[in-house]
């Protein structure tokens, strides 16, 4: 698997307190990455040592192979960071051209290229208009505009969708998603709002006071603390039988269904199946019904807080 960041054993304190506890995780190539956890979690600490604007004290961050901070990471990065700052006075293809320019690319290119991400997030014919003039949630979408301007192949965004309506919300998702879809890009997120990264992640990580409680592939830890559930022609036999298997963490019966939440669910389906074939059972039912984020999210910081 090719790696578009890779951060090990990071570690960042502000005098005594530790707000980055000796954390690691990997965000493949052509995939988008949620970073999660709640207020004061790490996150921004997090996010700030991955594009080089502090220094972690302890513990790597590579950005494609180099390491973070260095002109070579930044060269293959754009970042929206929760709150940017500009002139209000700047015309926005002005704002565009400087920030291009900050790259070292040429002014021609980068007016080229502006107007073209301009129409693509919606904003055609807003070039010449002064920055002041936007409304909250276009100046969001400007925002996304400067930290593609370089063509980078890693976006760092944070909390994308700020100041946005329900409607382009939607609309600034369904990008993110053809960013790396159609055009390739690594996205990192990081949003409070758990719906959006749902929406747009494939892989996700959990911080919580700093340290990582989940991580890896979205669909396979939602699996993880998913329910199962399980139809047999005699449930109240089974049913004993996982009491006393000390695989589950809560089991129920509704109706012929038995429903449960296992410890380990692969361990817990192989033994089921064991189970149905040495008793005889007819198994006609089996489903793992994998959580929503929200279950997931509120799983892992009451568990691993």
């Amino acid at each position: 698997m090719s790696l578009g960041i890779k951060v090990s054993n990071l570690t960042r304190y502000y005098g005594v307190f530790k707000a980055v506890d000796n954390l690691s995780f990997e965000v493949p190539l052509n995939s988008c990455f949620g970073l999660l956890g709640p207020n004061g979690a790490g996150k921004s600490t997090t996010i700030k040592m991955i594009t080089g604007t502090i220094r972690p004290t302890s513990g790597t961050i590579e950005i494609m192979g180099y390491p973070a901070g260095s002109i070579a990471a930044n060269s293959h990065m754009g970042y929206l960071p929760e709150r940017f700052g500009f002139d209000e006075k700047w015309l926005v293809i002005d704002f565009l051209t400087y920030i291009g320019e900050l790259y070292g690319l040429k002014k021609s290119f980068v007016e080229e290229r502006a107007l073209e991400l301009l129409d693509w997030i919606g904003l055609a014919g807003w070039e010449t208009e002064e920055m002041g003039a936007l409304s909250a949630g276009m100046k969001q979408r400007v925002g996304i505009v400067q930290a593609l301007i370089s063509d980078p192949d890693i976006l760092i965004l944070d909390e994308p969708a700020t100041n946005l309506d329900a409607v382009g919300r939607t609309d600034i998702l369904k990008k993110i998603r053809e960013l790396v879809d159609k055009k390739g890009k690594t996205v990192v997120i990081s949003s409070h709002i758990l719906l959006e990264v749902e929406k747009v992640a494939d892989h996700i990580a959990i911080i919580n006071r700093g340290r990582s409680i989940a991580y890896g592939a979205l669909s396979e830890l939602k699996k993880k603390v998913g329910l199962i559930h399980i139809e047999v022609d005699k449930p109240k036999e089974l049913l004993e039988i996982l009491e006393d298997s000390n695989l589950v963490e809560e089991l129920s019966q509704s109706n012929n269904t038995i429903i449960v939440k296992a410890k380990n669910p692969l361990v817990f389906e192989r033994f089921v199946l064991k189970t149905v074939l040495e008793r005889n059972l007819q198994l006609y039912y089996y489903s793992s019904k994998g959580a929503n984020l929200e279950e997931l999210f509120l799983g892992m910081i009451s568990s691993g807080a």
